[in-house]
């Protein structure tokens, strides 16, 4: 092959990589076109955040296990600091001794995992589990747990003993809805008596996840409504 014809030949080759790679950019173009940018998510600060209650100081206290404060949670790491106080907004926390009163009647206490959780943290949670179904999407409006108006909860006996459940918390899958039984008739029981005192007192339960409740007084709007560890005066991890 002449110098000329190899000429002829890089130049061919050049001149169809550009080509791709205009094409490239167009169709990167049109796709862009296609899907609009999101616009972020404008959160407005609670109002009356300063009346949040620290549940260790009820009058009847549910035991305290915030698992967002331990590597045992779907992230694998610690979300809060260790000495993350449990809060909820005054109404809720009310409903929520109303529930352990009506449950220790039967020899069982509330177990909190979760309660109001920073809505830094809801952002954490979503660049770890990005699955609509069982953890708030940030960019859609945030967990009402940031706005202090839900709670993740179990239960154990009088003497702190935790009882058996459906499954682990933030075990995402058949064994986390609301309507499995299992193997385990005690399960079974025991989700059934947690689920008649949290309805019972107020809150509303979310099909997907057997340990969440949400204060039934407050609608989806109030998502939009929340608490930053800052507001709270919290270093998180």
């Amino acid at each position: 092959m002449n110098s000329s014809l190899v000429s002829i030949v890089l130049a061919a080759l050049f001149l169809t990589g550009c080509a791709n790679d205009i094409g490239r950019e167009v169709e990167q173009e049109r796709d862009t076109a296609r899907t609009p940018p999101r616009a972020p998510l404008v959160y407005e600060l609670a109002p009356n955040w300063e009346e949040l209650v620290d549940l260790r100081s009820l009058a009847v206290p549910p035991r305290i296990q915030l698992r967002y404060a331990t590597p045992r949670n779907i992230a694998g790491r610690p979300l809060y600091p260790a000495d993350m106080p449990p809060l909820l907004r005054r109404p809720t926390a009310n409903k929520l001794e109303r529930a352990n009163r009506m449950l220790q009647s039967s020899g069982r206490c509330l177990v909190v995992w979760d309660a109001l959780r920073p809505v830094e943290v809801q952002s954490s949670l979503w660049e770890a589990v990005p699955d609509g179904n069982y953890v708030g999407d940030p960019h859609q409006g945030t967990s009402l747990h940031a706005s202090g108006v839900a709670v993740d909860v179990t239960l154990c006996d009088l003497n702190g003993r935790l009882l058996p459940m459906p499954s682990d918390f933030d075990e995402f899958g058949p064994r986390s809805s609301t309507t499995y039984t299992g193997s385990d008739p005690r399960a079974g029981y025991n989700l059934r008596l947690l689920r008649e005192a949290m309805i019972g007192a107020g809150f509303g339960d979310y099909h997907k996840e057997w340990w969440h409740f949400h204060d039934e007084d407050f609608d989806n709007g109030t998502s939009r409504y929340v608490v930053t560890a800052i507001m709270l005066g919290v270093s998180l991890p």
